[in-house]
């Protein structure tokens, strides 16, 4: 309301000061009698095209008087002009005689017109087609007329920009309450973000802490299951170690060589067999599984008396071939027997029995008895 009753007021102080400033012009025009003058474009604008430009071919281009008025229409150019009525088309002028100036030959020269008929009358140089204007000449109350129309048009546009002016304020306060409300349910939504990524991560610490005691608990029971579980193992091994492994060795002479048969007293004996004659390796073989009580060796030489046959068994333990991490038993034992052929086939038995100190321990703490 009090937006429409501001704009209603300047509408009526630019109608007032439009009526009041167009008034005395129009009296000054009747008071001084002659005061409206055409004159020709000068030498730089009388060209082709001067009606298309914002001063134009005559100043000025369109001239508006009252009936009774008189016009003086003035050479400005050096070169000749005429100021004659008439229309011109594809650059031929038609005159209709309702004023001519003539040749207007020097610069300053000018002619006079009565407008004493209305109308409008377009008028052009005889000598430059392309050089044209317009006269209008008007009842004598059609200025103030027009002056007030002009007023009044002025008025309604001062209206509208002051209507456009209160919907635009209108529009911005929207628009700024809008952005409060957008900055407000911003902030709010910032906010249950904070809260969101506090939840977050309160609930991460607490998993981390779950998940923390959830693996020391895992830990500390694979470490009580490790502890147990070695020292069963220990107990086994230490168990195994007091087993006494007797190998009993007995030869014969085979083939143009000797015949060894080892006799354990146990199955699945994994063992080392060299032998040796003069400081020379004439038979040796490692990793050998021996799965029954007995196993037989053929070696290419035959001893004698004074070159008799060192023959040396090595314990590695006892079990399945190709499974060591589960061997159990005496390793490392070694018995030995110097084999003569002149005992024929009489039985040599060496008792090497030796339980010694365990001295190693395997990746999975597994004791390893080494004799």
């Amino acid at each position: 309301m009090k937006t429409k009753a501001i704009s209603s007021i300047f509408v009526l102080f630019a109608i007032a000061a439009g009526m009041a400033s167009m008034a005395p012009a129009a009296f000054a025009d009747e008071s001084q009698g002659n005061p409206h003058n055409i004159e020709t474009a000068d030498t730089m604008l009388a060209v082709p095209g001067c009606s298309d430009e914002e001063i134009g071919c005559y100043t000025p281009n369109t001239m508006t008087v009252d009936v009774g008025h008189t016009v003086t229409m003035t050479n400005a150019d050096v070169s000749a002009h005429t100021f004659t009525s008439g229309t011109v088309e594809n650059n031929v002028g038609t005159p209709d005689d309702i004023f001519d100036s003539g040749y207007l030959m020097n610069q300053g020269d000018s002619f006079d017109y009565l407008a004493d008929t209305a109308g409008e009358f377009p008028y052009y140089c005889m000598l430059h087609t392309w050089m044209v204007g317009t006269l209008v000449v008007q009842e004598a109350a059609a200025e103030e007329a027009a002056a007030a129309e002009l007023a009044a048009e002025e008025a309604a546009a001062a209206e509208l920009a002051a209507e456009e002016a209160a919907a635009a304020e209108l529009a911005a306060e929207e628009a700024a309450a809008a952005e409060l409300a957008a900055a407000e349910e911003a902030a709010a939504a910032e906010l249950a973000a904070e809260e969101a990524a506090a939840a977050e991560l309160a609930a991460a610490e607490e998993a981390a802490a779950a998940e923390l005691a959830a693996a020391e608990e895992a830990a500390a029971a694979e470490l009580a299951a490790a502890e147990e579980a070695a020292a069963a193992e220990l107990a086994a091994a230490e168990e195994a170690a007091d087993v006494e492994l007797i190998v009993e060795i007995s030869e014969s002479t085979v083939m143009g060589g000797t015949q060894i048969e080892l006799d354990f007293n146990v199955l699945h004996v994994n063992y080392d067999l060299t032998a040796t004659q003069n400081g020379e390796v004439v038979f040796e073989e490692t990793g050998l599984h021996s799965m029954e009580n007995i196993a037989t060796h053929q070696i290419d030489a035959v001893g004698s008396p004074d070159n008799p046959i060192d023959v040396k068994v090595v314990s590695l333990g006892i079990g399945a071939p190709g499974n060591s991490d589960n061997w159990t038993g005496p390793v490392g034992q070694v018995t030995e027997i110097q084999v003569v052929p002149e005992f024929g086939t009489i039985a040599m038995m060496v008792l090497a029995v030796a339980i010694i100190s365990i001295v190693a321990v395997t990746a999975k703490s597994r004791v390893i008895p080494r004799f």
